[in-house]
């Protein structure tokens, strides 16, 4: 899904008749944009990451938020002028970052959701619906239980939906452990809303912490069910990242899969544990990849399927080596 066209929220970022400074955009091609405050202080940002904030990615100038005080602007432009490689560490510390300019953290986060910044949206809401793990308010993490899961994707479902999965699988790079918790509700919440009509609700604990790999897992079985023809190159372009890999039980069962499409599944998603082919098209040719081709799957049914009796016991073998050597 391409991202959608950035808007200014409006009651956050005034018109552009209403801009800072005598009511008119200075513009220049590549110009810095800079925020100005309710009282007119000056924030420049450097560079307009949309991974970091759709709202402002097509502005440019000097741009007004006539309702935001300055203390605000100051941590949103840090986050916005901060470089990849520093953001885990500032997100981990934003509890007090937020001290030190007399914030909270659920007012910051009113503003983060208007400005859609999912970063600075997922370390706020863990700081406003999660409990700190062990270790106090300091620790690292945040956990939630099925309320507090609802009450996060409720305020953050608007800014991280409009994003594709690259720009997902970034932020969990980018923005560190301090974010692990909240992104996996978010994973739930993603994958609930693009299986939901089919599958039903789950509620979050049931599989806390491995929303992200049930969501793969569900997205790479759904694509193949379909036929290796209806995929798109650039989806399993997708699954060649490490997307693919966290791919580990699956059931492809009573589905019209066969081999072409158990070869793209065997070469993307190496990591099978599990594995039900029972009742498909798959021959000898598919028993042939999850052979050589998964090296850590311990269970697999392939009853019904069209692999003859000697592909099975090849399988089995290989299943039964697997599994010895995990026991080891």
């Amino acid at each position: 899904r391409s991202i959608d066209a950035p808007t200014a929220p409006s009651s956050v970022v005034a018109p552009t008749a209403s801009v800072a400074h005598g009511g008119s955009v200075v513009v220049a091609p590549g110009a810095d944009l800079v925020m100005v405050s309710s009282d007119y202080q000056e924030f420049p940002l450097r560079n307009i990451d949309v991974g970091r904030c759709v709202a402002l990615q097509n502005a440019r100038g000097s741009i007004r938020f006539p309702a935001v005080p300055a203390a605000k602007l100051s941590v949103v432009a840090q986050f916005m002028n901060l470089p990849d490689e520093m953001m885990a560490g500032w997100l981990q510390s934003l509890d007090r970052v937020l001290a030190e300019v007399g914030l909270d953290a659920e007012e910051m986060l009113e503003l983060a959701v208007q400005l859609k910044a999912p970063l600075m949206v997922a370390r706020l809401a863990g700081l406003v619906y999660g409990t700190p793990l062990a270790g106090g308010p300091d620790s690292v993490g945040y956990a939630y239980n099925n309320d507090s899961a609802r009450q996060l994707w409720g305020a953050a479902e608007g800014t991280f939906m409009p994003f594709g999965l690259k720009e997902w699988l970034r932020w969990s790079d980018v923005g560190g452990v301090s974010l692990d918790g909240t992104l996996d509700v978010c994973w739930w919440g993603r994958y609930h809303k693009e299986t939901a009509p089919t599958q039903g609700t789950m509620p979050y604990t049931e599989h806390e912490g491995s929303w992200k790999q049930m969501y793969c897992e569900s997205r790479v079985k759904a694509f193949l069910i379909r036929g290796l023809a209806a995929i798109p190159s650039e989806e399993i372009a997708l699954w060649n990242t490490n997307f693919g890999t966290l791919v580990e039980y699956v059931s492809f069962k009573d589905s019209s899969i066969g081999d072409n499409e158990m070869e793209v599944f065997t070469s993307c998603c190496p990591n099978v544990k599990s594995l039900d082919i029972s009742q498909t098209n798959c021959t000898d040719l598919s028993a042939g990849f999850i052979t050589t081709r998964c090296p850590y799957i311990v269970d697999i049914n392939s009853d019904g399927s069209m692999i003859t009796p000697g592909g099975a016991r090849r399988l089995h073998a290989h299943v039964n080596m697997n599994n010895a050597s995990s026991m080891r």
